[in-house]
C-alpha cells in the first residue's frame, strides 16, 4: 500500500477522502468532477423510498449562516459558519442503475471506489436496491441514516424512518444478506444512542459506520418572529467539527477496529486530518464541495500528504486514532495541576484579566495583577491579556 492508501472492508482506497453522498454526487457528471479532482471515493446520491422525503428533496432550501446569525449573501462567508437547510433523498430516478454502472466503469479509470448510498425505508425495498447496485458493479454499499430530514417527517408523518439500534441492527442485516460485498451503515446526528446503533449495526454485519449527518436545527428571525427559511432544518459546516469529533473518538476508543468514515465539519485538509486522527478511517467533504467547489477535494489530498512527509509518517494509517491514544482521562488531568503566571515585563497593567478571573484568584494590587493561592489553571486569563503575558505553567 502507498502512503495515503487505506482500507474498508477489504476495499482499498487510494486515500483517505471521499465525497460525501448529496448534491456533489447527484449525477454522473458531477460524481466525474469528484473522481477527477482526486477522491479516494465518491458516495453517490441516496435514493430513497418515502414520497414525503422525496418531496424534501424537490423543494431543496440552503442558507449559510455567520458568527451573528445573519443570512450570508454575495458570496462572502465567515470560516466558522453554518450551513444551514433541507435537502432530502430523491425516489430512485429512472435510469439510475444504468448511470451507476456507468458511473462505476468511470470510477476504475480514476481508481476511485464508487460507493452505492440506500436511504433508510421498508427492509425489502433497501435490500433489493442494494442487491441491484451489486449487479451494475457497485462494490461497497452505505446505508444513509443520517438525512436529518428524516427526523421531521417522523413528526410530520408518523414515519418509520428515524433508526434506533434494533432498527439499525434489522435493516442492516437484511441488507447484508442481500449482498455479497461490503456494507457501510451512517448514523443519524440525532441518534440518541449512537454507540449502541454502531455496536448493533456491526454485529449485523456492517464494515464500518459514517459518523455523522448533519444536526437538524431550528433558527429564528426575531425581526419577523419567522423560522429562518421557513422551517426545520439540518445545521451543519465547520462550527459542527467538535461535535463530529466526540463521536468519532468516542466510536473508535469503543472498538478500534470498526471502519469510520467521518463527517460533518471538514473544510480542508487540516479537519480531514483531525478526523482521522480522532479515529476516523477516511474523512468526507459535501457542504464544502458545494460552496468552493472539487478543488477542496484536491487540496486536501495534496495538504495530507505534505503534512505526512513533512512528520515523517509513514502512511496513514499511523495516525488513525492518534489522538485518542494521546488523550487523558479526568483523573489523569487532575494530576497535572496547571497555574496561571505572568511575564510582568510584557504586562500593561490593564486589568482585563482580573475581570476575566471568577474564581477572584487574579486581583489587582497597586495597579498590578497578583496571582494566589485560588488559581485553578483554567486558562480564561491567557483569553483576556491582550498583550499575551499571561501562561500555563505545572504547579
Amino acid at each position: 500500500m502507498t502512503k495515503l492508501e487505506v482500507k474498508v472492508g477489504g476495499v482499498v482506497f487510494k486515500n483517505p477522502i471521499v465525497a460525501s453522498a448529496g448534491e456533489p454526487t447527484t449525477d454522473l457528471e458531477h460524481m466525474k468532477k469528484a473522481m477527477e479532482a482526486g477522491a479516494g471515493g465518491v458516495v453517490a446520491k441516496s435514493i430513497c423510498f418515502s414520497p414525503e422525503l422525496a418531496k424534501s428533496y424537490d423543494h431543496a432550501r440552503w442558507a449559510v449562516i455567520n458568527e451573528n446569525r445573519d443570512l450570508c449573501t454575495k458570496g462572502k462567508y465567515p470560516k466558522l459558519y453554518a450551513f444551514y437547510g433541507r435537502g432530502g433523498i430523491p425516489l430512485e430516478p429512472k435510469g439510475w442503475m444504468e448511470e451507476l454502472k456507468r458511473a462505476q466503469e468511470m470510477s476504475e479509470k480514476y481508481h476511485t471506489v464508487l460507493i452505492g448510498s440506500v436511504g433508510t425505508g421498508p427492509v425489502e425495498q433497501m435490500a433489493e436496491a442494494a442487491y441491484r447496485m451489486e449487479k451494475v458493479g457497485i462494490r461497497i454499499i452505505e446505508l444513509d441514516a443520517g438525512c436529518p430530514q428524516t427526523g421531521q417527517l417522523q413528526y410530520d408523518h408518523k414515519l418509520d424512518l428515524v433508526t434506533s439500534a434494533d432498527i439499525a441492527k434489522y435493516q442492516t442485516e437484511s441488507v447484508v444478506k442481500a449482498v455479497s460485498i461490503p456494507v457501510i451503515y451512517k448514523v443519524a446526528a440525532d441518534d440518541l444512542d449512537k454507540m449502541a446503533t454502531c455496536k448493533a449495526v456491526k454485529s449485523a454485519g456492517a464494515v464500518a459506520v459514517t459518523v455523522m449527518n448533519r444536526y437538524p436545527g431550528f433558527l429564528v428571525d426575531i425581526e419577523t418572529g419567522r423560522p429562518v427559511i421557513n422551517s426545520w432544518a439540518g445545521v451543519g459546516g465547520p462550527w459542527m467539527l467538535p461535535l463530529s469529533l466526540r463521536w468519532v473518538s468516542r466510536v473508535h476508543q469503543a472498538d478500534p477496529g470498526l471502519s469510520i468514515l467521518g463527517t460533518n465539519g471538514c473544510s480542508d485538509y487540516q479537519d480531514a486530518l483531525q478526523f482521522i486522527m480522532s479515529g476516523a478511517t477516511m474523512a468526507c467533504f459535501c457542504t464544502e464541495l458545494m460552496l468552493r467547489g472539487y478543488r477542496v477535494i484536491t487540496e486536501a489530498v495534496r495538504g495530507i500528504e505534505e503534512f505526512l512527509e513533512r512528520k515523517g509518517y509513514g502512511s496513514v494509517q499511523e495516525i488513525i486514532g492518534l489522538a485518542v491514544r494521546n488523550a487523558k482521562t479526568y483523573e489523569e488531568l487532575y494530576e497535572m495541576q496547571q497555574v496561571a503566571e505572568i511575564n510582568m515585563d510584557s504586562c500593561k497593567k490593564c486589568g482585563l484579566c482580573e475581570n476575566f478571573c471568577f474564581y477572584e484568584a487574579l486581583t489587582m494590587v497597586e495597579g498590578s495583577p497578583v496571582i494566589n493561592k485560588k488559581c485553578k489553571g483554567c486558562g480564561l486569563c491567557l483569553t483576556a491579556c491582550p498583550s499575551s503575558a499571561i501562561s500555563l505553567k505545572d504547579k
